[in-house]
């Protein structure tokens, strides 16, 4: 049985029979991009209103960062099994 990933693509999300490498590595960039975009608009700004007394209503969003942990974790993670497997090649 094979689980599903969603990834974020900046044109919306793309369904191809086969997704080589090279869309991987799109997606990758994308959500890398996304995240650090969460991270600076949504998370730091937001704490540094509330430190600063500020009110205002707190934004949710979706954190996607277990999707770019799920590929850049160690030892288990694609791009740590992508590096093992050109090695061993």
């Amino acid at each position: 049985m094979f689980g599903v990933v969603g990834v974020l693509d900046i044109f919306g999300f793309e369904i191809f029979a086969v997704n080589r490498f090279e869309q991987l590595l799109i997606n990758y960039a994308n959500e890398k991009l996304q995240r650090h975009f969460n991270h600076f608009v949504f998370e730091l700004e937001q704490e540094e209103y509330q430190r600063e007394g500020l009110q205002l209503q707190r934004v949710e969003f979706t954190d996607n960062r277990p999707c770019v942990e799920m590929i850049e974790r160690t030892p288990n993670g694609y791009k740590s099994r992508r590096t093992k497997s050109r090695k061993s090649a």
